[in-house]
């Protein structure tokens, strides 16, 4: 009965693990937002543009950077950089094949099977 407990309270301790792990996620999205909004409302408030940007296009870049972040997976941006330091990009570049479509065509592969 012991073993049965033990597997018990270890599929409890997993549970709560994946619902801290998703709680800190969400309050790790949350705080920069809300630093956005506390920062640049005031900002934008005399006259609604700073410059040529306005309020809804910096949240308009915010949305698709954070989009960006969390859909690439992680391996793109390592795999890029050592393309780019072994001179494994000039392959790239020699052959009439594009780098930034061959890439996202694997992101695209990935981030649907993932």
């Amino acid at each position: 009965m012991g073993k049965y407990l033990t597997a018990a309270k270890n599929e409890v301790k997993l549970n709560f693990r994946y619902r801290f792990n998703l709680l800190a996620f969400s309050t790790g999205l949350l705080f920069p937002l809300l630093g956005y909004v506390f920062l640049w409302t005031p900002a934008y408030s005399e006259g609604g543009r700073v410059g040529e940007y306005s309020l809804n296009g910096l949240f308009t870049y915010y949305f698709w950077a954070l989009f960006l972040d969390y859909t690439l997976p992680v391996f793109a941006y390592g795999d890029m950089a050592w393309n780019i330091k072994s001179v494994g990009l000039t392959l790239f570049l020699m052959r009439p094949f594009s780098f930034l479509l061959y890439y996202g065509s694997i992101i695209a592969g990935g981030t649907l099977v993932w």
